[in-house]
């Protein structure tokens, strides 16, 4: 089984782009600058875990989002994505977890990634990515910020992905206040 994961942090406000071998938590120096900050993780395929039946769907400002990224997509002559509620459920779990825990990282405070979040969902994929923000208080905004590095750019901009699921948790007691997690995949044919 082969996994290849990627990430890249932008940190808006401050020094630019670098780039994570291996996204942990506790190997992120700017935990305790709070400004607002993007990470994006790539992964590939997996085994398939049992199904989960998942019937979420987007909240207002979680739609915007998803709409921003298509009309990106589509500025580029992409296919608009279908949202997933397992994928929508999977983003908005990470979400919760960084606002709840107060840390901003790819790795869940569990020690889960996207390809286990993705499996906890019973969401079987061919490809997945990610992207989190923290610290944009809008759509716009945050879409904005993603398109405006070209790490992020590349996840929104993937021909490889039909899907994509929002989370987004607005936390006021935390430093970052705001929470945001895109998952894109497509499905496993198998």
């Amino acid at each position: 089984m082969k996994r290849a994961v990627a990430s890249t942090v932008a940190v808006l406000l401050l020094v630019g782009v670098g780039l994570l071998a291996v996204p942990r938590a506790d190997a992120d120096p700017l935990n305790n600058v709070y400004v607002p900050m993007l990470l994006t993780e790539t992964g590939g395929a997996i085994p398939s875990p049992t199904e989960v039946p998942q019937t979420l769907q987007h909240t207002p400002i979680e739609t915007e989002v998803a709409a921003l990224i298509n009309t990106e997509r589509a500025a580029h002559g992409l296919s608009p994505l279908g949202t997933n509620g397992k994928l929508i459920a999977a983003a908005r779990g990470h979400s919760q977890d960084m606002a709840d825990q107060c840390f901003f990282s790819h790795v869940g405070s569990d020690g889960s990634t996207l390809t286990t979040r993705l499996l906890d969902q019973g969401y079987v994929y061919r490809c997945c990515g990610e992207i989190i923000a923290a610290g944009f208080s809008d759509a716009q905004s945050v879409v904005s910020a993603w398109m405006n590095s070209s790490g992020h750019r590349a996840i929104i901009l993937g021909d490889n992905y039909t899907e994509l699921g929002v989370g987004y948790v607005n936390c006021s007691a935390t430093p970052y206040g705001c929470y945001w997690t895109v998952d894109l995949a497509s499905p496993d044919a198998d």
